[in-house]
Order: C-alpha cells, then structure tokens, then sequence
C-alpha cells in the first residue's frame, strides 16, 4: 500500500516503504519553512 501525502497543490509524498518515514519526516521538519 502507498501512503499519499499532499504538501500543497503542486507537490505531494509518496511514503511506500515504512522504513522511510522517519527520515522522510525529518527532511519535511527541515524543511518546514521552506514548503
């Protein structure tokens, strides 16, 4: 199963494997000011 995560209306997160998602939140908390 993927996971869709929308960020805005251009961008959106694809979260396939579970393993990912700590590093993929980290990257998004990062970035957070950004996006």
């Amino acid at each position: 199963m993927v996971e869709i995560i929308p960020v805005s209306t251009t961008l959106e997160l694809r979260a396939a494997d579970e393993s990912h998602v700590p590093a993929l939140h980290q990257l998004v908390l990062k970035n957070k000011a950004w996006l």
